[in-house]
């Protein structure tokens, strides 16, 4: 009889434990991704899709929003699972005399849910599941937001360097009139050392902005996890959205931003945790059945019962405290976000009238002058009606005016990327 109460237990807890685990699947292989990867980093040019494509296989901020919604999913199952029943085997009152006089017991114990807590932590999984999700997507948005600046950046870098350079070879003509004029003994040495001095501020500033443009490459790398990508070997296209611009500079408000919805999820995934915490208050009843045979008295007995655990100390009064707080703690994060955002939005619409503003006076108006400026201070230096330093002055105007028209056009890129991202529209919009 023992045997095959022993047996018998065995077998069901096999049945009820051993069961096979059934992991998600990839959708792509890691080697898989891994050939997408030297295959676009091997392209010959690397457009902004490329770039984008990269993003999405390679960076570890993505892949964890990513993976972090696939958990909050799994947890959705596993809140509607029901309690496991016990399954126990007892031998006990054993006689030291008599090693048959023995009560042997199998039972089970099933609890049973009362109230509604598991809705509630249903409801409190799957609101967490819909606040991941809307993080993955705030957090897709801000990435392609920070890929989208360092995209313009190479550009800039690319004016910037060959602008440097033509003020590098003016300057150095300049200096080689100088040291004409220097040898025929028409002008002092310091004339030579003033247009020496211009050669060097500008090659430090080459050197300074190669720096600059290392540090984003670097911040790429990170970006998108490791990955070395060739940016010199972005595509040199002229990307803008006049007609989506035109619309984004009405926006008085942000609407629909994935930061934005997740915020206020989390104001709903706040209370649903709070109603779960209060429908834990009330305990589970165990119920209980056994079936035994006493050896002793060469009889089957059977057993039956409920227990209930009574809350008169521990009620979670702490606990349903706690998340009270959480809850008006997400109100205030959720307004702090819709502030947040509208003040991002209209910084940038103020940068990007201001930097169009500016770039139309300095491109339109000041650099042609100061071309016209260097070429008349050029002619009058070589038949002598110029002084040397009224020549530099100049020359100086005009390098100061050219890079300034530079900066300005990275102002506008960046705030429209800002713009674009906050508004969900096009670059940003995925």
């Amino acid at each position: 009889m023992l045997l095959r109460l022993i047996l018998t237990f065995s077998m069901l807890m096999l049945f009820c434990v051993v069961r096979p685990v059934l992991a998600d699947s990839q959708t792509q292989s890691y080697e898989n991704r891994a050939l997408e990867v030297d295959s676009l980093l091997a392209k010959k040019e690397i457009t902004w899709g490329d770039l984008v494509r990269l993003a999405e296989l390679t960076s570890p901020t993505l892949s964890a929003a990513q993976n972090d919604v696939g958990a909050r999913a799994a947890w959705v199952e596993q809140a509607a699972a029901y309690p496991n029943p016990t399954l126990g085997l007892d031998i006990n009152e054993m006689s030291t005399s008599d090693p048959d006089d023995r009560k042997e017991k199998v039972s089970l114990v099933q609890p049973l849910i009362v109230g509604g807590r598991r809705g509630a932590r249903v409801e409190a999984a799957r609101a967490n599941h819909e606040l991941a999700i809307h993080q993955a997507l705030s957090t897709h948005r801000n990435v392609m937001f920070s890929l989208r600046t360092m995209w313009l950046e190479e550009f800039h870098y690319r004016k910037l360097d060959a602008a440097l350079l033509d003020l590098l070879a003016l300057a150095n003509s300049t200096l080689d009139m100088a040291r004409t004029r220097f040898e025929a003994r028409a002008a002092p040495e310091s004339q030579v050392t003033r247009a020496l001095l211009d050669v060097y501020h500008l090659e430090v500033q080459r050197q300074e902005h190669s720096l600059e443009r290392r540090e984003s490459k670097a911040q790429l790398m990170a970006l998108l996890g490791g990955a070395d990508v060739p940016m010199e070997r972005f595509s040199d296209s002229d990307e803008s959205y006049p007609e989506v611009m035109a619309d984004l500079l009405q926006m008085q408000t942000v609407a629909d931003h994935p930061a934005q919805t997740a915020a206020h999820l989390g104001v709903d995934s706040a209370r649903a945790t709070l109603q779960r915490v209060k429908a834990e208050r009330i305990p589970d009843l165990d119920i209980f059945v056994a079936y035994g045979r006493n050896r002793g008295a060469d009889d089957n007995y059977l057993e039956a019962g409920i227990s209930l655990p009574l809350p008169l100390f521990d009620r979670s009064q702490g606990l349903i405290a706690a998340h009270q707080a959480e809850v008006a703690l997400a109100r205030d994060q959720a307004q702090l976000v819709d502030n947040k955002l509208q003040n991002q939005m209209a910084v940038a619409r103020y940068r990007y009238l201001n930097a169009r503003d500016q770039l139309e006076v300095v491109a339109g108006k000041i650099l042609p002058a100061a071309e016209r400026g260097l070429e008349q201070a050029q002619e009058g230096y070589r038949v002598g009606r110029v002084q040397f330093l009224e020549l530099m002055d100049a020359q100086s105007t005009l390098g100061t005016v050219r890079l300034r028209s530079i900066e300005l056009h990275r102002e506008m890129a960046r705030a429209e990327a800002q713009l674009m991202s906050l508004a969900g529209a096009g670059i940003c919009n995925q």
